[in-house]
Parts: C-alpha cells; structure tokens; sequence
C-alpha cells in the first residue's frame, strides 16, 4: 500500500518501508509500485519465504531499481521483488 507523510513542507510517499519524495514519481507507477510490492509480499508469505523488515526493505529497492531503470510491468516488478528475497531465477521474458 502506499502511504504519504508530510514533513517541513513536503510529501514523501511510502512503498512498503521505502520513503522517498512524492513528486519522484506520478500517481500511476506508484500504484503499479505498491501493487507489486504488495502481491510479493503476499506470495512470499504462502512460500514461508522470511518477509521481515529486511526483506521487505529489500524487495522495496528492487522494485525502485527497476522502474528507475525503465521497467513497468508490475508482474516482472514483483518477480524482481521475490529474488530480492529468495534468489529465484527470473525468465528474460517474464
């Protein structure tokens, strides 16, 4: 889910436990974010994959890694999130 706090003035937005500020990124690619992140953490959790603020935090970066590098399909997105976590082999056209 994604959460949105205010501090001296400005809005940072929350993917997970991930913070950064709002206007970084527009309304669409963060719900593509957060939807991603949010479906991982599910699956992780029917896996008994360990889903903890590390891990969370780790899928989190992924995910930020990724569209900042131009990905925008939120399946690849949270592939990308679980082998943060699990170091599963993701398909080139997944």
């Amino acid at each position: 889910c994604i959460r949105h706090t205010q501090r001296k003035g400005k809005t940072f937005s929350w993917v997970g436990p991930m913070q950064f500020p709002a206007a970084a990124y527009d309304a669409e690619l963060l719900n593509l974010m957060s939807r991603a992140f949010d479906d991982a953490c599910r699956d992780a959790a029917r896996t008994d994959a360990l889903c903890d603020g590390a891990a969370q935090t780790m899928m989190s970066l992924r995910i930020m890694t990724a569209v900042a590098a131009g990905e925008r399909n939120a399946e690849r997105l949270r592939l990308l999130a679980l082998q943060a976590i699990d170091g599963r082999a993701i398909a080139s056209g997944a």
